[in-house]
């Protein structure tokens, strides 16, 4: 150019610093669960929802992979208004219906982005640890970040039931009748302990694990979330 016109010429490229935001979402029968006319599928839902507007708005891609042990729904990562419209379009089309998936084998088969990643997980997580530990393992290995959302209802945290009451297992369907008072402090310890195994297992310079309860207001759970992250 400078042979051509006599002027110096300073040539620029664009840096891709964007991120991919991978979500997610468990669309195991458990996610069926209410709480105060609140579904635990609607709030993750709306927390993915949330996270995938904000992604766009800052010009990263978006990718959501709805899962359960029948089938998976994959929109493959893109930018845009357009495919956000998709990922609505496709969250709101969802029935959760049968368990998680017991092997992960699925997992390598939706990823196929090359960029820097965070992967966000939407789940009850009330599976087992080592399904969820899957995650951790592999997006070490592709260099990515992983965050695990765990949405509980109130009542799953503290069985604030009356004193006789019928559960039911919303996958297996078994009916349980129990006493409230008497059974408390042995579930609440059974849950207080596999909420700490959760953590020391998925707790990691990459990966982080954030309570979400279904009686608090979406706003909020994604103003800690994001100014947790943040810190980190």
């Amino acid at each position: 150019m400078y042979v051509r016109s006599d002027r110096y010429y300073i040539k620029e490229a664009e840096t891709e610093t964007s991120v991919t935001i991978r979500i997610f979402i468990d669309a195991s029968a458990s996610m069926n669960y209410v709480e105060n006319g609140v579904s635990r599928w609607n709030y993750a839902a709306l927390i993915s929802a949330a996270l995938g507007t904000l992604a766009v708005q800052q010009g990263d891609a978006i990718a959501l992979h709805v899962v359960n042990e029948e089938t998976q729904l994959n929109l493959k990562e893109k930018r845009g208004k357009a495919h956000l419209n998709r990922l609505f379009q496709l969250l709101e089309s969802v029935h959760c219906k049968g368990k998680w998936p017991e092997s992960m084998d699925w997992l390598p088969d939706v990823l196929s982005s090359h960029q820097r990643e965070l992967w966000v997980v939407c789940s009850d997580m009330l599976d087992g640890v080592e399904r969820w530990k899957t995650f951790v393992k592999m997006s070490e290995a592709l260099g990515h970040e992983v965050q695990f959302l765990q949405i509980l209802g109130k009542n799953e945290l503290h069985l604030d039931l009356a004193d006789n009451a019928t559960v039911q297992d919303p996958e297996s369907q078994q009916r349980l009748n129990i006493q409230t008072k008497v059974i408390r402090e042995r579930y609440l310890s059974n849950l207080n302990a596999y909420l700490k195994e959760l953590k020391d297992a998925l707790v990691s310079r990459t990966s982080n694990i954030h309570l979400m309860t279904m009686d608090e207001s979406i706003q909020n759970a994604l103003f800690r979330f994001l100014k947790l992250r943040e810190r980190l």
